[in-house]
């Protein structure tokens, strides 16, 4: 970027180099016209021809000129689109390159995520809270439906009593209509049995008139009959047994209306008894008949209860033994996650005991190889130098030569060795950075589970939040969402 940015500038700074030298050469053309316009008259023909052909190189030089600046513009341009298109590839391979390294990092972060035992626990955790979550919404969901059983059964019972009381009174309106039905008719039977009294009191004078016309009649028969004793007794014996009869007939008919009018009376009794008695058994079937509803609802409540009890009996033991299990699958994870943990904390120990000891067993390897092959080269070179029987002086020499050269061999081997060391602590200082990128992955993504169950804080079982400072993180998060939601929710 730095090199597009100084080849725009040089090339702008040629740009305005060539503009300058036009107007420079403008101005002397001008300058030039001017001088020739006040020599014009002097000059004649001769400066005609001067001032022509020194308008036709002005033109020429301007012709010249502005081809120069098309190519020049034209190689800026090429240059230019050069440069952008190098900016473009450039920035086409960077974009490829962090695209390239954003998916290597999500996947590396989704490897993470599978492998790691503790994510795996948090997130088997978070689903355990999931669940409880939905168990706790729904047993809160039944109790608000045993809430409006129960709400339903009050308003049933109050109808119900309501309807009982409406049907009560109208049966006692229907009883005081039939009580009074009974009352006028006692009215018209009164009122009868008073005509009939009525009729027999004028049937009575009427007959004791009948009597005393009778009496009369005998009384003139009687005075006739001495007149005419014989022939007046048969008539009167006739008459007399007539009167008679006509006395018991009326004794007769008084005797039947007394019958009827108790007979009537006791129709009326017999009637009264017979309502009365129709009443009892209608309110006895009434009563009968609550008693049963009753018992069936009583029945029905009671076996409806008994069967919520079980089933909430049955699904609190589901429950629990789900929490059960789930705690001894917790307590198993975790119990394998920490031996686990233990067991590669040993084999860490004892791969950096075993390191230690094959560094110090290499060291010591090292040391006793280089004392060995010191003592075999001096050995040879004494051999050497035995052989070839080497003055003393021409022997010194030997020796120190050889010695320099073991030197420069053990120096060589010290470096190799410090190489390999260097080596293996860069391996090392890479695998505990490769360690500690893996253990901020996992502590991000632990962060990440943690914020996306915030709202399952209350439900998440023990040992899924390692400190205080998670679960203020989680309550924070929770709170802030809720606030949220109700401000875009206004």
């Amino acid at each position: 970027m730095g090199s597009n940015r100084g080849q725009l500038a040089r090339a702008h700074e040629r740009k305005e180099a060539v503009r300058q030298q036009q107007e420079f050469e403008r101005a002397q053309i001008q300058k030039y016209y001017a001088q020739q316009r006040t020599t014009d008259a002097i000059s004649g023909n001769m400066a005609k021809d001067e001032f022509k052909r020194h308008g036709r190189e002005a033109r020429e030089r301007q012709a010249e000129q502005q081809l120069l600046e098309e190519m020049y513009v034209a190689e800026q341009q090429r240059e230019l689109s050069a440069v952008a298109a190098a900016e473009a590839d450039a920035l086409a391979a960077a974009l490829s390159r962090k695209m390239q390294m954003q998916e290597a990092s999500s996947k590396e972060v989704q490897r993470l995520r599978e492998e790691s035992a503790e994510l795996r626990e948090l997130a088997e955790k978070i689903r355990a809270a999931r669940v409880n979550k939905e168990r706790s919404l729904q047993l809160q969901e039944k109790a608000a439906l045993v809430a409006q059983e129960a709400e339903y059964d009050r308003v049933y019972d109050k109808v119900m009593m309501q309807q009982d009381c409406e049907g009560l009174a109208a049966q006692q309106a229907a009883e005081a209509a039939r009580r009074e039905a009974g009352k006028l008719g006692m009215q018209v039977l009164k009122q009868q049995m008073q005509e009939r009294l009525e009729l027999q009191r004028c049937a009575e004078a009427e007959f004791a008139r009948e009597r005393a016309l009778v009496d009369e009649v005998v009384a003139r028969i009687q005075a006739e009959d001495r007149m005419e004793l014989q022939s007046r007794r048969c008539k009167q014996a006739e008459t007399k047994g007539y009167i008679e009869n006509f006395l018991r007939e009326q004794e007769d008919a008084k005797a039947a209306a007394r019958a009827a009018a108790r007979a009537e009376e006791q129709r009326i009794q017999d009637y009264w008894a017979m309502v009365a008695q129709r009443d009892a058994e209608e309110a006895a079937r009434k009563a009968a008949r609550k008693d049963a509803a009753d018992r069936i609802y009583d029945q029905l409540r009671l076996e409806q209860e008994a069967a919520l009890r079980a089933k909430e009996e049955e699904e609190y033991l589901i429950d629990l033994m789900h929490e059960e299990e789930m705690a001894e699958k917790r307590r198993h994870d975790a119990e394998a996650a920490a031996a686990k943990r233990e067991a590669s904390k040993r084999e860490m120990m004892a791969a950096n005991e075993a390191m230690l000891r094959l560094k110090a067993e290499r060291e010591a390897a090292q040391r006793a190889e280089e004392e060995a092959f010191r003592q075999s080269m001096m050995a040879k070179f004494a051999e050497d130098d035995r052989l070839e029987q080497l003055n003393a002086q021409k022997r010194r020499l030997k020796v120190a030569e050889h010695k320099r050269a073991v030197d420069r061999m053990l120096e060589e081997e010290r470096e190799r060795y410090e190489d390999a060391r260097r080596a293996e602590e860069a391996e090392t200082a890479a695998r505990q950075a490769a360690e500690a990128a893996r253990a901020a992955i996992i502590a991000d993504e632990r962060r990440k589970l943690l914020l996306q169950a915030a709202d399952l804080v209350e439900f998440l079982p023990p040992g899924a939040v390692k400190d205080r400072q998670e679960l203020e993180l989680m309550r924070q998060h929770a709170a802030a969402a809720a606030k949220q939601q109700q401000s875009g929710r206004f």
